[in-house]
């Protein structure tokens, strides 16, 4: 219940954000309306409210991005770059207990696998940055919705 409250009301937080954020803001930090310690601070601390299930990390940080008034595409930019120290860290965990565990055989696996989710999460990014340039993130508020709406619509009437 928690998950789906959640996709619905940060889908909703995350479109409004979206429709009433001014859009002059950059990350470059070259002029008084681009990244300052102030702001990456608070996208930063957004990530904490990640915890709650159902909120995604990087819709809450382009959430507040926008609110921030960084234009869509550098939101989406800055929280792209916010996800590296933790996919860093996750993968250096499962290589280090892999190796601790004695398990080479499925290192290699490992690697094989995290070169293909490299490669796709790559090209994913790309399409995504395309096109968040020519539309708004009123469709990820339509997906965020319809997979709350159905979730509260299967834990009501799904297996008992």
């Amino acid at each position: 219940v928690i998950i789906a409250w959640a996709m619905i009301g940060f889908g909703v937080v995350l479109w409004l954000a979206d429709k009433w954020g001014r859009q002059v803001r950059t990350i470059d930090g070259k002029s008084d309306s681009g990244m300052n310690w102030r702001a990456a601070l608070l996208i930063g601390l957004s990530q904490c409210i990640a915890f709650i299930p159902g909120t995604s990390r990087s819709g809450i940080t382009m959430t507040s991005a926008r609110m921030l008034g960084f234009t869509r595409k550098e939101s989406a930019h800055f929280s792209m770059l916010m996800s590296i120290p933790l996919l860093f860290a996750g993968g250096s965990f499962a290589f280090l207990k892999l190796v601790s565990e004695g398990q080479a055989a499925r290192l290699q696996d490992g690697l094989v696998v995290a070169g293909f989710s490299f490669v796709t999460a790559y090209f994913a990014i790309m399409i995504f940055m395309k096109l968040i340039e020519k539309v708004s993130f009123f469709p990820f508020m339509l997906y965020r919705l319809a997979l709350g709406f159905g979730l509260l619509y299967w834990l009501a009437n799904g297996p008992s």
